[in-house]
């Protein structure tokens, strides 16, 4: 492999982290130089494609990857997508979309994490997703599970860390969330402190180290310690 390929890889996801489409297709089509055949860079590229307002170069994309891959699942979902929908222009797109607030995918120590999600839903809805779409975190009693804003329940965070979190947001802190990454099997998500509680003054969301006894840096007062009123389940 070239030694500069995980770097142009990084660099093109970042770049459609941030809504670059353009510098996502060049990074997308240098890296297709040394590895023409890369699927997950393909997928990349025609959603790039797609983003620039161009149809037909991202539909000839997702054709290759199924001459690839025959059951790849973002490909058959994105193309039957774009087939089915009318044409987008950057004018249709002002006016049928309300506007959305840009999410920052830069890292932050102890503010920000990415987290894999556990009890995915269907194929379906994760086909559905895109990367840099903007999440909701619900707190039930026992765990945080992640909506789109539309209200789909696409997962759950993992235990441990919904257990801290759940305690974080009930003495004050508030998160945001998107969606960094996308495959078959797994979705990641970005999450960022947004708001500190004045009681958690000096405590980070995310220690780097040491969470064994990070729930004893917490504060124990009795208001700490009243349970969450939550529910039991989604439904």
């Amino acid at each position: 492999m070239n030694p500069n390929l995980p770097d142009l890889i990084n660099k093109s996801i970042k770049a459609a982290l941030s809504q670059s489409w353009t510098e996502a297709i060049d990074l997308n089509l240098h890296i297709l130089q040394h590895k023409p055949n890369d699927i997950p860079t393909l997928n990349r590229l025609a959603k790039a494609y797609e983003k620039s307002y161009e149809p037909d170069k991202a539909k000839k994309t997702y054709q290759k990857v199924l001459k690839l891959d025959r059951f790849n699942n973002i490909a058959i979902s994105n193309l039957s997508r774009i087939k089915k929908s009318p044409p987008r222009t950057p004018s249709s797109d002002i006016t049928n979309s309300h506007p959305q607030k840009t999410f920052s995918f830069i890292e932050e120590p102890g503010k920000t994490k990415t987290a894999s999600l556990t009890k995915l839903a269907p194929k379906q809805v994760i086909n559905s997703l895109d990367t840099s779409q903007v999440v909701i975190l619900k707190p039930y009693r026992r765990r945080i599970s992640v909506f789109t804003t539309q209200g789909t329940c696409i997962g759950s965070l993992p235990d441990d860390l919904s257990r801290y979190l759940l305690r974080l947001i009930k003495l004050g802190n508030k998160y945001e969330a998107a969606i960094k990454n996308i495959s078959r099997s797994q979705i990641e998500i970005f999450i960022r402190e947004i708001h500190k509680s004045k009681r958690l003054k000096g405590l980070p969301s995310f220690p780097l180290k040491d969470t064994k006894n990070y729930f004893a840096l917490l504060p124990t007062d009795p208001i700490a310690e009243v349970p969450l009123e939550l529910p039991e389940s989604e439904t």
